[in-house]
């Protein structure tokens, strides 16, 4: 999949379940000082990187529904 998919995906298409980044329980989304969400984070798995929410890696694990 392309990054131009991948963003368009993100953008317009999200689910809980889509494979990217900031579905995954490893990312952390990155935050302005006014609390408002900014297209960047951090994974921390197996070490500390930079990705983009709509990046997708081999690492990908879903994070857990809350029921």
């Amino acid at each position: 999949m392309t990054e131009k998919e991948r963003k368009l995906l993100y953008q317009t298409h999200l689910t809980p379940e889509t494979p990217l980044c900031v579905n995954c329980q490893h990312f952390y989304q990155h935050y302005n000082e006014k609390g408002q969400t900014v297209k960047c984070g951090h994974c921390d798995y197996p070490r500390v990187k930079t990705r983009m929410p709509y990046d997708i890696c081999a690492n990908f694990e879903g994070k857990e529904r809350k029921q």
